[in-house]
């Protein structure tokens, strides 16, 4: 088994490693494939704070031990769609594959682009972001359409990469909110400064 876990990345923080390790500790797969998107069909107007190198690294910072980050999406040079991954990691190494996301992308699934063809290319593991959660209408609503969805309990990491983008522009202290290793590339790379 593959457990797949996209994102934008911009930046990596602890929720993202949560997350993952969740997911990794209650399904025991044999790989975790971390993915940082190019551009993300939900982000195409919205311009990232960090460059593809730089969301790169961090993520191999962040993840090392983890998981093996991947630079399929961003050397595709493309809007990154799942679908089109999934068909592109099943086609070059075929695993039953395991799409891991949070709990807003959980809500959205039913819209992403052939989401029923994603449905049939891997089950769901959906992971809370912030505590009290209702995701069973939204894990139903996967179903409906054909989807598994697996519902993993982590713990609450209740940051955004927005918010971090924003106290990182103005100095503030994103200590326990990011890998120590990742604060200290930011910070020798000046990344996210106003």
């Amino acid at each position: 088994m593959t457990v797949l876990f996209g994102g934008s990345f911009d930046p990596v923080h602890n929720g993202h490693i949560n997350a993952v390790k969740s997911v990794r500790d209650a399904l025991s797969p044999d790989k975790v494939i971390i993915m940082p998107a190019y551009v993300s069909p939900f982000k195409t107007s919205q311009r990232q704070g960090a460059s593809d190198i730089h969301r790169l690294n961090m993520c191999r910072i962040a993840f090392d031990g983890i998981g093996t980050v991947s630079d399929y999406e961003l050397t595709k040079k493309d809007v990154s769609y799942t679908v089109d991954t999934l068909e592109h990691l099943i086609r070059t190494s075929p695993d039953e594959y395991v799409l891991a996301v949070g709990s807003d992308s959980l809500r959205t699934l039913p819209q992403w682009h052939r989401a029923r063809d994603i449905f049939a290319m891997c089950s769901i593991a959906a992971v809370s972001r912030k505590s009290g959660e209702a995701l069973a209408p939204y894990a139903r609503a996967v179903e409906d359409m054909g989807g598994q969805v697996m519902m993993v309990q982590t713990r609450p990491f209740e940051v955004s990469s927005t918010e971090l983008r924003g106290l990182l522009s103005q100095h503030g202290d994103v200590t326990g909110l990011m890998p120590d290793g990742v604060i200290r590339y930011i910070a020798e790379n000046g990344l996210y400064t106003a």
